[in-house]
C-alpha cells in the first residue's frame, strides 16, 4: 500500500513543477525565434 502512496505524493510535489516549466518553455518560445526554431527540431527528433 505504502509505494502507491509515496507514487501519489511524488506525483502531486512533480505536477507542478512539470507545468512551470512547460510554461516558461511556452513563454521563451514566443519571445525568441532561435530557440523556436530549436525547440521544434528538439520536439519533432523526439516524435519521429
Amino acid at each position: 500500500m505504502w509505494p502507491l502512496m509515496v507514487f501519489y505524493g511524488i506525483s502531486i510535489i512533480s505536477l507542478p513543477l512539470y507545468i512551470l516549466v512547460f510554461a516558461c518553455l511556452l513563454r521563451l518560445r514566443c519571445v525568441s525565434a532561435t530557440y523556436n526554431t530549436t525547440f521544434y527540431s528538439i520536439l519533432l527528433h523526439h516524435v519521429s
